[in-house]
């Protein structure tokens, strides 16, 4: 097992990365919309969203590949990792190949057919064909990356990252500063991604001298491995690709592309606060998987309600204090933004409905690492894949009666489905305890404690006026938010808890 300072560290790193990642996008997308203007910003997003559906054509092989690569590296055996790498790399390329054509015929449907003014679609083919190459240059490189995820270096990984987004934000504000051709920006991130992808070689190979000898030879016995790993693996990425990708291009075909900013903002913000929870539960993934070989029913009971219990909480806390604290917040982000009262109006509903999902998201994402940790990954891709379906009908029908907010609340539907008759009855059976004992366990004091939360910032936000400023924005609401988070404390605590904590704050108290 893996040591629990490894595991901090590799949490501290993921967490540390996200919050880079969250700040430059919180600095950079007003900037962005501004620059570009709606239209433009929204060609820009739907760009974007594009990268998702070209990973599908790699049929899961990148998630088989990390996980082949890890299991290899633990055994310790350097030369099969050498010859497994050797072996998939031929492949690779071909699927790259295909992600190449892909492109074209995407750019080229897409810059005819797009309803965007012509400056707009004159650069629609060129800026997917850049995004593109860089996609298939990532896929080639994708083994030498997974070395870092199978020697837990996840410091080394994330502080990289963290290096080229600040390359990549410093290049951005470059472009801006004398154009705002879409074109030099999608040209400014390929340079970056490149850059970024063959640094991991690089350091892959410091890791692991041994890859120097890496000789490429198709390798039907590898190539099984590499299949048989990825089958499920692509089932589950190309139905979280759907739910995740599908109603960014609806939007874009049903409604005006100007209508991907409200929506694009929305999902962002909900999307960057259910990574919270969704980088945390991925850790649980070994523990599930140790408890179920040695059978440590009980144990695997009480960490599963445990972990949904506070991923529920973050989730509920993240809703509630996002709606409440929606106007000042926004209001302040997109100060130089055109129309942001319209913006901001529309995106506010469709950030309550990303939120639920983010909610239900919570809880399933915990219960995939116990699906996982006991090798049932079938039942996650075949579950995954009828929420898709059910989604794209819903959104459709949705989407076309009641507007923008009708494909979330697709979704939403799909994944409420989902989640209550199929997943919680699932997990509530694999951890031996009726459905109805653990939504009670699960789910009871989370609501209590949002909505303890809710009345008592709600009953402040009556006396506060709008901030002018982001110092203004902390102190009469960030502050007397974490204060009402404290206080309200209890309500999400059992009476062991409690005592435990009690326990804990005396003897850090008490003179010595």
């Amino acid at each position: 097992m893996v040591s629990s300072s490894v595991i901090l560290r590799n949490i501290g790193s993921v967490w540390l990365g996200f919050a880079v990642q969250l700040a430059i996008t919180l600095y950079l997308t007003p900037i962005l919309i501004s620059k570009l203007g709606p239209e433009g910003y929204g060609i820009w997003i739907l760009i974007q969203s594009l990268t998702g559906y070209y990973g599908l054509i790699d049929m899961g092989l990148r998630a088989g590949v990390t996980q082949t690569v890890t299991k290899r590296i633990a055994s310790g055996d350097m030369s099969t990792l050498v010859n497994y790498i050797g072996g998939v790399l031929p492949h690779l390329a071909k699927a790259s190949a295909l992600i190449l054509i892909a492109g074209i015929f995407i750019g080229y449907t897409l810059s005819n057919t797009l309803d965007v003014r012509r400056a707009l679609r004159d650069i629609l083919f060129p800026m997917v064909f850049v995004q593109v190459v860089g996609i298939g240059f990532t896929l080639l490189s994708f083994p030498f990356a997974s070395v870092l995820v199978g020697t837990q270096r996840y410091d080394i990984a994330e502080g990289l990252a963290v290096v080229t987004r600040l390359i990549s934000l410093a290049g951005t504000l470059i472009v801006l500063t004398y154009t705002n051709n879409l074109f030099y920006l999608a040209l400014t991130h390929l340079g970056v991604n490149v850059f970024d992808q063959f640094a991991r070689c690089i350091i892959a190979v410091k890791l692991i001298p041994e890859l120097t000898g890496i000789r490429l030879k198709s390798n039907r016995s590898e190539l099984r491995e590499l299949y048989r790993v990825g089958g499920w693996n692509f089932v589950v990425s190309i139905s979280q690709q759907i739910l995740q990708r599908f109603n960014t291009l609806l939007a874009a075909y049903l409604f005006s592309v100007s209508n991907l900013v409200p929506f694009s903002l929305a999902g962002s913000l909900a999307e960057h606060s259910g990574k919270i929870t969704t980088l945390a539960a991925r850790v649980l993934f070994p523990t599930f998987s140790h408890l179920s070989q040695n059978e440590q029913a009980s144990h695997t009971q009480r960490l599963f309600q445990i972990a949904s219990r506070i991923s529920l909480t973050v989730s509920l806390i993240a809703i509630t204090v996002g709606l409440i604290w929606f106007e000042p917040f926004m209001n302040l982000w997109l100060k130089n933004v055109n129309q942001k009262e319209d913006v901001i109006a529309s995106a506010k509903p469709l950030f309550l409905a990303f939120g639920l999902i983010n909610v239900l998201n919570s809880i399933r994402n915990v219960g995939w690492q116990l699906i996982m940790g006991n090798d049932r990954v079938e039942f996650m891709g075949k579950t995954m894949m009828l929420e898709s379906i059910m989604a794209i009908v819903l959104s459709l029908v949705l989407g076309i009666g009641i507007g923008v907010i009708g494909l979330v609340l697709g979704n939403l539907m799909a994944i409420c489905i989902s989640t209550f008759w199929i997943c919680l009855p699932t997990f509530s059976k694999m951890i031996n305890v009726s459905n109805a004992s653990n939504l009670q366990a699960v789910f009871l004091r989370p609501i209590a404690y949002s909505i303890a939360i809710g009345v008592g910032l709600l009953s402040w936000s009556r006396f506060v006026t709008n901030p002018e400023n982001w110092l203004e924005l902390l102190t009469f609401c960030a502050f007397p938010t974490i204060v009402v988070l404290i206080i309200a404390m209890p309500i999400l605590l059992t009476k062991a808890e409690r005592a435990i904590v009690s326990s804990r704050l005396f003897r850090l108290l008490k003179p010595t």
